[in-house]
């Protein structure tokens, strides 16, 4: 009987292993509910703070263009829709610049201007938003010094729109040397950072429109329309805020018992069914082997009834 109770012992550690494996299946569904909650949970608040963040910045344009914010945000509009700019760097790097310039002086309209010519030569160029974004932030630092500066022009522009320092000087009458000389004596103003604009429009714009529209462009297309629809739908999440949350959580609970008929359909037991069925498998393992021990004289048919009795009390 010792090599009974030993094999009874390993059958039923193999069961227990094999009834754990099955109930996997049942709380794998509701892991898998409750994943997609929470990746949705996560898209909603990115898509938030998404419109959050272009709101504020729309706000703030506002405030610095006034009686022309409409068409500043045209201006912004036809930028992401020429050029596939991101939106939101859109119009935070055209408000930024906006404030600099409007402080120097400059009209929103040719502030529009700079800002076009900017974002078509950069992706004219082979440049990447994040590059786009430095040249955006050098040209706001040219128009709060109220002069250009070899520093910006030759280092954070230069570095960002190859050939820049060359075609500055053709655009304002010099040559590379005299700007050299101009920059050192800060005789370059932003009158000149305008015409260097104008001569940049006039050989990038066409050549930044058809990379736009080709096939490789084909990400930035769908990105902007992924970004313009949370746009849309960004404020409405931004208000439901925290109830979101509770009606996601609401859901999941609800869900709670279409995932124990999924699972129990297919055979996989609850939790605590399980507990209940494994504690019956050791408890009988438990009683073999004590029987075993107590009926050592005992007839083998004898044993065989006891056992029988036990087994029974599992169904």
């Amino acid at each position: 009987f010792g090599d009974l109770s030993r094999k009874s012992r390993g059958v039923f550690r193999k069961i227990a292993d094999q009834a754990k494996k099955a109930a996997g299946s049942s709380f794998a569904f509701k892991a898998a509910i409750s994943g997609i909650a929470a990746a949705l949970l996560v898209t909603a608040r990115n898509v938030a703070v998404f419109s959050a963040e272009v709101q504020r910045a729309e706000i703030a344009l506002a405030n610095i263009a006034r009686s022309k914010a409409p068409e500043a945000l045209d201006t912004i509009r036809g930028i992401v829709s020429d050029f596939n700019t991101p939106i939101r760097e859109a119009t935070k790097g055209f408000t930024q610049l906006l404030a600099a310039s409007s402080a120097a002086g400059f009209t929103v309209d040719e502030t529009s201007e700079v800002f076009r010519v900017l974002s078509a030569a950069n992706p004219a160029l082979g440049g990447s938003t994040q590059q786009l974004q430095g040249i955006l932030l050098a040209t706001t630092q040219v128009f709060s010094k109220g002069k250009v500066a070899a520093e910006e022009l030759r280092g954070q522009i230069g570095e960002r729109l190859p050939g820049a320092f060359s075609e500055f000087a053709a655009a304002t009458g010099r040559s590379t040397k005299q700007l050299d000389k101009a920059l050192e004596q800060g005789e370059v103003s932003l009158q000149d950072f305008v015409l260097f604009a104008e001569r940049l429009l006039a050989k990038y714009e066409d050549d930044a429109k058809a990379i736009a529209d080709g096939p490789t462009a084909a990400g930035d297309r769908l990105k902007n329309a992924l970004d313009q629809l949370s746009l849309t739908v960004g404020p409405l999440l931004a208000k439901i805020g925290a109830q979101f949350q509770d009606f996601a959580t609401a859901t999941i609970k609800a869900l709670q018992p279409l995932a124990d008929y999924v699972a129990n359909l297919f055979g996989a037991p609850t939790q605590k069914v399980l507990d209940t069925k494994v504690d019956q498998l050791l408890r009988l393992n438990k009683t073999i082997f004590e029987q075993q021990q107590q009926l050592e004289g005992a007839t083998e048919g004898r044993v065989r009834e006891s056992l029988k009795s036990s087994i029974a009390s599992l169904e």
